[in-house]
């Protein structure tokens, strides 16, 4: 079951204006919030710093941390872990998320894309700003601003979410996406 949640992802259709693999600049910090690249010790995440592909980010109960990178901006919320990743083809921006909530705010461009990973079955495409918010029950997309594509990896069942609706997914195999007006916080 854990490989096959492994295989999820969310998407959004967005700019990536400044290089895929450009460094994203760390803007704000507040509480614990620490940073690690590949296997070394966890170390304190602070302002000012560039974070590269590869680094991953995590925040404690009382911690906060905004990235931002060209238009694009991450606001990484309390009890939260993610990492940004490199894409295949120089239009993609992509981050893994592994676990509590993450703002996410991007600028709509037909040809960039904006791809947040996680361990459930639910992409997203074509909005401008949403939170993801993942723990072991499941995941789930808020819809800020735009409009967002959620669905199944499968491609077969796509649902359009507008302003203040919240597509979840739980973790349960063959679970289907669901719709509210709540945003799902992870526990």
């Amino acid at each position: 079951l854990v490989a096959l949640l492994l295989a999820g992802h969310f998407s959004l259709m967005g700019p990536a204006r400044a290089q895929e693999n450009a460094a994203w600049s760390v803007t704000t910090v507040s509480g614990d919030a620490q940073l690690r690249a590949g296997d070394a010790e966890w170390q304190p995440l602070t302002s000012g710093i560039q974070i590269g592909i590869g680094t991953e980010i995590r925040t404690g109960v009382d911690g906060r941390a905004v990235l931002t990178r060209g238009d694009e901006a991450v606001t990484i919320s309390p009890s939260s872990s993610f990492e940004p990743k490199a894409a295949d083809n120089g239009m993609m921006t992509r981050i893994l998320q592994r676990a509590g909530s993450l703002r996410v705010k991007v600028h709509k461009e037909p040809d960039r894309h904006f791809e947040v990973q996680t361990p459930y079955r639910v992409a997203a495409v074509k909005g401008t700003t949403f939170t993801v918010s993942v723990d072991d029950t499941g995941g789930a997309v808020h819809v800020i601003e735009g409009l967002v594509e959620v669905g199944g990896l499968s491609g077969v069942d796509r649902i359009l979410v507008r302003p203040g609706t919240t597509a979840s997914v739980a973790s349960q195999r063959g679970s289907k996406v669901q719709i509210g007006t709540t945003p799902r916080k992870p526990k």
